[in-house]
């Protein structure tokens, strides 16, 4: 039996895997659709399930995004409400 942590974690990286191929292959809505389901997962979730959001989906999403930011601008700018915020929040505690 996993432990419902081991589920979060495949659960967002099942997710984070998906969006990166439908941004690649153009899929704006599929993008949309799964951007909301991380969103319901990060409101509804504690602080745990944030910070694994945070780490396994934000982050390394937002960061294929931004290496080429022309392309990417679009898929950056469809984060819904607290993903966003998240997003914003890791640009501004960067060091860069």
């Amino acid at each position: 039996m996993k432990l419902p942590e081991t589920f979060e974690i495949e659960e967002i990286e099942k997710i984070e895997h998906e969006t990166l191929n439908a941004i690649l292959i153009g899929q704006t809505q599929k993008v949309k659709s799964l951007y909301l389901k991380i969103e319901t997962m990060f409101n509804q979730g504690g602080d745990y399930t944030k910070s694994l959001i945070a780490n396994k989906f934000i982050f390394p999403i937002s960061s294929i995004l931004e290496r080429n930011y022309e392309w990417g601008k679009e898929y950056l700018e469809l984060f819904p409400k607290n993903l966003r915020l998240e997003y914003l929040r890791q640009i501004n505690s960067s060091t860069i």
